[in-house]
C-alpha cells in the first residue's frame, strides 16, 4: 500500500535519524512485499523511507527531510574541523568538528578534510582531501589535516581561510633598532647600544625557539642564522665585562643554535649530508639509516676542525633501530673575550688556540658512544714547541678538561680524543702570575730535598740492615713507594709536554702513579699501626714489630691491596687513566678510585695518632721524677709528634688549598718533606743509628794500632 498522503521530498532527498547515516532514500523501495514511490509512516510517528531498494532484504532507513535545514546553518571557519590545525595564537579553539554542538554548518576556505557530496544529516566522516583542499605550499595529509610543505610553517596569528594556509618560509623579525646598532661603529650611545643589543638578542632567541621544534630547510636555517650570529657576537662583546652576563650569552647561542641545526634532521632510509657555511660558522649535518653504506668512521670537515666518529655503530643500537645524525658545528671568528678564564681553580690566563665546535646527536634515542670521538684543531696562532695546548669543553660555566685527552699536537694542529659530545676548543695557559711561579718553583726545589733525604734514610736501613734497632720494615717499604712516586711524579710533569702526546705512554704512567701513591698511604696506615702498638708497650721499650706482623704479612697488605685497588679501577673504567696532567681523570667519579682510600687512610692514621698522643701522656704521668728517664719519655714523645708529618696527616690540608694560598704552599712543604722527617726521626734522632755511625767513621777516619806503630818505626 502506497503512501500517497505524504507530502513532497526536499533540498537533495537525505534523511535523518533512523540507521542509514543521512543516505537518501531510493525509490521505489519493496516493505513487506509491496514497492512504494513515497515515503511510509508504517510502525513510526514520522513519515520514512528505504535508503536501498529492498528494506525487507537490507532494513537501512532514515527518516524523510521536507524542508531544507542548510537554509538554518551556521558559517564555519575551516581551522574549526580542520582536525590537522595547531597554532599557539588559537589555542582555545577545537581541532575538528568532533567537539561541535549538533546543528548545521557551512564550512569555507581551505580545509583538507572536505564533505563528499550534499548536505546531509549525521554525517560522521570526510571522504576525501585533494591537491587544491590545502591550497598553495600545503598538501594532504593521511587523516584529512592539511600540512605545510617541508621547511615551511604557519605564522603565528595566522588563521587559514580563502584559498590559503598561510605556509610560508620561517623567519625571524629583527627591528630597524635592532639592525642599527647591531652594525652601527656610533659608540656615543654604548649604555642604549647595549641594551637594545641585549633586548635584540633576547628576542632572537626566543623566536627561533620557537619554529626550531619542525624540520627546516638548509636555505631557512641560513637564512635565520645570517641575523643571529652577528647579535650574538655583539651580545658575547657586550657581556665580556661581566662573567655572569658573558656565560648566559655564551650558553644562549649554543643552545639556540643546536635548536636550530636539529631541525635540519629528518629520518632517512639511507644517509645524506648538509652542508652550511657562513662567515662566522660552519655547520656540517649527517644523517644514516638502516640502508647507508657508510663506512664504519664517519669523517666531518670545517674548514678549522675534523670530527671522526663512529655514527654507523651508534645507529645499531638496538633504540636507535638503525638511525642516527651527528651535527658538527664550527664558530669562527669567536671574540677574544673567550679567552679569559672561566675555572676559579686556576690562576692561569687561557687564550683560546683554535675555533670552537659543538658536536651533538640530534633526533638520536640513544646518544651512547660506542668508542672515542677525535677532533682534529687546527691552531688559530702558530703553537709555541714550549707550550702545551690542553683539550677542553664547555660545562655550562666554565672550561673544564676531564673527558678529553690530547693524544697528538704539533705546531699547527691538535688531536683530542673525547669520550662524549659536547663543545671543544683548545686552550693554552700562558703568563702565570707570580705566585703561580712561586708554587711550582716550591714543589720542585721541596720535592727534590724531600727525594734527597729519602735516599739517605734509605742509604741509612741499608747499611744498618742487621740491627733491628735500626731497620723498619714498614719504613723501608714507605720510603721506597714515597721515593719512587715523587720522582716518576716530577720526571713526569717535567716532560709533559714529550709525554702527554702519547696516549698509551700517559695512562701508563698514570696507573703506575696511582699504585705507588696507594702503596705509600697503605704503608703509612701499617707504620701508624705498629707505632701504635709500639707506645702501648712502652714499659717495654722493645719491638714488638716481629710478633704483631711478620715481613711477609706487611708485604701482601702494602702493596697487594693497592695492586688491587689499581686492577679494579683499571678493569672498571679502563678510560680514566691519563689526564692532561697523565693522572687520574676527574669526569664519572674516576678520581675517587684515589681520593677513596686516601681518605679512609687518613681518618684511621688520625685517630691511630690521637690515641698514641694520649697514651704518651698517660705513660708520662705515672713515670717518677728520674731525670733520665723524664729524658727519655719526653724524646719518645717528641718523635711520636714528629711521627705527624710521616703519617701523612698533612694531606688532611689537600681540600682546602684552593681556598688560600698560604695553605697550599703548607700543603705542598710538609707532603713533600716526609723523606726529611724520616731521616730526621729515625736517622739523626736516633741514638743505636749515631753511635753505629761513630763506629763506621772510626773505622774509616781513626788510624788503627798497627798502622801507628809502622809510622813510628819509619
Amino acid at each position: 500500500m502506497e503512501a500517497s498522503s505524504a507530502p513532497e521530498l526536499k533540498a537533495d532527498n537525505f534523511t535523518i535519524n533512523g540507521n542509514a547515516k543521512g543516505s537518501a532514500c531510493t525509490l521505489p523501495f519493496i516493505y513487506k512485499g509491496n514497492t512504494y514511490n513515497t515515503c511510509v509512516e508504517f510502525n513510526h510517528s514520522t513519515s520514512w523511507c528505504s535508503t536501498t531498494s529492498d528494506y525487507d532484504k537490507d532494513e537501512q532507513w532514515g527518516e524523510c527531510v521536507y524542508e531544507d535545514p542548510c537554509i538554518f546553518h551556521k558559517l564555519l571557519s575551516d581551522p574549526w574541523r580542520n582536525i590537522g590545525f595547531n597554532s599557539t595564537s588559537f589555542a582555545e579553539w577545537p581541532m575538528n568538528d568532533l567537539k561541535l554542538q549538533e546543528g548545521w554548518y557551512q564550512v569555507f576556505g581551505i580545509g583538507g578534510d572536505v564533505l563528499d557530496g550534499t548536505c546531509s544529516a549525521n554525517r560522521s566522516g570526510h571522504s576525501f582531501c585533494s591537491a587544491s583542499s590545502c591550497g598553495e605550499h600545503a598538501q594532504c595529509n593521511h587523516d584529512g589535516s592539511c600540512v605545510c610543505d617541508s621547511g615551511l610553517l604557519i605564522p603565528d596569528g595566522f588563521l587559514p581561510k580563502g584559498y590559503s594556509y598561510g605556509c610560508t618560509v620561517p623567519d625571524i623579525t629583527v627591528s630597524e633598532d635592532c639592525q642599527y646598532w647591531t652594525n652601527t661603529k656610533n659608540l656615543s650611545h654604548r649604555q642604549t647600544r647595549d641594551n637594545i643589543i641585549a633586548e635584540c638578542y633576547k628576542n632572537l632567541s626566543s623566536q627561533i625557539d620557537d619554529f626550531s621544534t619542525k624540520e627546516l630547510t638548509r636555505n631557512v636555517v641560513e637564512k635565520v642564522l645570517e641575523r643571529f650570529i652577528p647579535t650574538a657576537h655583539q651580545q658575547l662583546s657586550i657581556g665580556s665585562s661581566n662573567q655572569d652576563e658573558l656565560v648566559s650569552s655564551l650558553n644562549t647561542m649554543l643552545n639556540t643554535t643546536e635548536k636550530l641545526v636539529s631541525a635540519l634532521v629528518k629520518i632517512t632510509e639511507t644517509s645524506y649530508a648538509i652542508n652550511i657555511s657562513l662567515p662566522d660558522i660552519e655547520i656540517r649535518v649527517l644523517a644514516v639509516g638502516p640502508n647507508s653504506f657508510l663506512g664504519k668512521t664517519s669523517v666531518i670537515n670545517t674548514a678549522d676542525a675534523q670530527m671522526e666518529i663512529d655514527l654507523i655503530g651508534i645507529s645499531k643500537s638496538e633504540m636507535n633501530k638503525g638511525h642516527a645524525a651527528v651535527s658538527f658545528v664550527s664558530y669562527t671568528n669567536i671574540p677574544s673575550m673567550l679567552n679569559r678564564s672561566f675555572n676559579s681553580e686556576t690562576n692561569m690566563e687561557q687564550t683560546l688556540m683554535s675555533t670552537l665546535v659543538s658536536a651533538t646527536l640530534p633526533k638520536t634515542t640513544n646518544k651512547t658512544l660506542t668508542k672515542p670521538v677525535n677532533f682534529t684543531l687546527k691552531h688559530t696562532p702558530i703553537l709555541n714547541p714550549d707550550h702545551i695546548p690542553s683539550c677542553v669543553y664547555w660545562k655550562e660555566t666554565e672550561w673544564v678538561v676531564d673527558g678529553c685527552t690530547l693524544i697528538k699536537t704539533n705546531s699547527s694542529h691538535s688531536v683530542c680524543s673525547c669520550d662524549h659530545l659536547s663543545t671543544f676548543a683548545l686552550i693554552m695557559q700562558i703568563n702565570p702570575t707570580q705566585s703561580d711561579q712561586l708554587i711550582v718553583l716550591l714543589n720542585t726545589t721541596f720535592v727534590a730535598v724531600g727525594l734527597v733525604f729519602l735516599s739517605l734514610a734509605l742509604l741509612t736501613f741499608a747499611i744498618f740492615r742487621g740491627n733491628p734497632r735500626v731497620t723498619n720494615p714498614a719504613l723501608i717499604n714507605l720510603c721506597i713507594s714515597l721515593l719512587l712516586a715523587h720522582l716518576l711524579f716530577l720526571l713526569t710533569q717535567h716532560f709533559l709536554q714529550y709525554i702527554q702526546p702519547k696516549q698509551l705512554v700517559c695512562a701508563l704512567l698514570a696507573g703506575v702513579l696511582h699504585f705507588l701513591f696507594l702503596s705509600a698511604f697503605v704503608w703509612m696506615f701499617i707504620e701508624a699501626v705498629l707505632l701504635f702498638i709500639t707506645v702501648k708497650s712502652l714499659s717495654k721499650i722493645r719491638s714488638k714489630q716481629k710478633e704483631a706482623l711478620i715481613m711477609k704479612c706487611l708485604i701482601v697488605i702494602g702493596y697487594g691491596s693497592s695492586l688491587i685497588v689499581v686492577g679494579m679501577s683499571a678493569a672498571l673504567g679502563p678510560n680514566g687513566y691519563g689526564s692532561d696532567k697523565c693522572w687520574l681523570k676527574e669526569d664519572r667519579g674516576f678520581i675517587w678510585s684515589f681520593l677513596g682510600p686516601v681518605y679512609f687512610i687518613l681518618a684511621c692514621n688520625t685517630i691511630l695518632f690521637s690515641l698514641i698522643i694520649f697514651s704518651i701522656r698517660a705513660a708520662l704521668t705515672r713515670l717518677n721524677s728520674d731525670v733520665s728517664q723524664i729524658k727519655q719519655m719526653r724524646t719518645i714523645a717528641f718523635k711520636t709528634i714528629a711521627q705527624c708529618i710521616i703519617l701523612g696527616c698533612p694531606w688532611i690540608l689537600g681540600p682546602f688549598t684552593s681556598s688560600s694560598k698560604v695553605v697550599e704552599i703548607l700543603f705542598l712543604v710538609l707532603n713533600s718533606q716526609q723523606g726529611t722527617f724520616i731521616f730526621l726521626v729515625h736517622c739523626v734522632l736516633n741514638q743505636e743509628v749515631r753511635q753505629q755511625y761513630k763506629k763506621l767513621f772510626g773505622v774509616l777516619f781513626i788510624p788503627s794500632e798497627s798502622t801507628i806503630t809502622e809510622v813510628q818505626m819509619t
